[in-house]
């Protein structure tokens, strides 16, 4: 019984792992080629939370489009409406 917490899922455990965080701004300013270079290599990804996040929404889209499409747009947009809130 996924369903019903399937917003919640995304909300609290998909969504922050997709952010860009800190850690990341750290390694962008340190060497933006390395950078970019980790986050297109999936080799080393495969296992790791980001990787989880990235097949979870995938296979959500795939097999529970239909319910989990209007799920994610709105998240998208509520996101985008706090963002455009705070400026």
């Amino acid at each position: 019984m996924f369903k019903p917490h399937t917003a919640a899922v995304l909300r609290d455990v998909v969504f922050p792992l997709l952010c860009f965080s800190d850690e990341d701004a750290e390694r962008w300013e340190d060497d933006p080629i390395d950078y970019v270079r980790s986050t297109l290599e999936t080799e080393e990804d495969y296992g790791s939370p980001l990787m989880f996040a990235k097949n979870l929404i995938q296979a959500l889209l795939k097999d529970r489009g239909s319910y989990a499409l209007p799920l994610m747009l709105q998240f998208a947009r509520d996101v985008l409406m706090q963002y455009v809130a705070w400026l």
